[in-house]
């Protein structure tokens, strides 16, 4: 299937959903969005998810002026991008997008707060590169499930 069709057409949307082989290894197949049970399936989800873990385990330790401050703001965004990938499942296509374009607004600012955390020496440069490498994919899979669900005249 081309991933494209009419707004109506549901049967035509796809979602990257994750699937577990035997030994743990974890694999990405197509999920035709009309078969999606569950927000949990997406591997935009997910990879946002383990992002927002980090982003938690890497604020912990920053200095207790900045738990109301640069600490706070990074939690809300990687907070932010999961929340709204989730929430968006519950609309029909547009609204789904929406969605979809708000969690990406969210990973700009988390990428851009990163970038001052790093500038403030919050962030050890080793930390950083682990942090840099997971805000790169999470945007690149909300990316292309964007892609994935608009339709041609979207792409005008």
């Amino acid at each position: 299937m081309s991933g494209r069709g009419s707004v109506g057409d549901a049967t035509e949307r796809q979602g990257l959903g994750l699937i577990t082989a035997l030994g743990g290894t974890a694999f990405a197949k197509l999920v035709p969005m009309a078969q999606l049970k569950s927000f949990r399936e997406l591997i935009a989800w997910q990879k946002a998810m383990d992002l927002a873990d980090l982003v938690y385990e890497l604020t912990e330790p920053f200095p207790t002026r900045e738990h109301f401050g640069l600490a706070y703001q990074l939690r809300k965004s990687a907070v932010s991008i999961p929340s709204n990938i989730a929430e968006g499942t519950r609309h029909k296509t547009p609204g789904y997008l929406n969605h979809l374009v708000i969690s990406l607004g969210s990973h700009a600012e988390l990428d851009t707060q990163c970038e001052i955390a790093t500038r403030r020496r919050y962030v050890k440069p080793g930390d950083r590169a682990k942090l840099q490498s997971q805000v790169d994919e999470v945007g690149r899979i909300i990316h292309g499930l964007a892609r994935s669900l608009e339709t041609p005249s979207d792409l005008c």
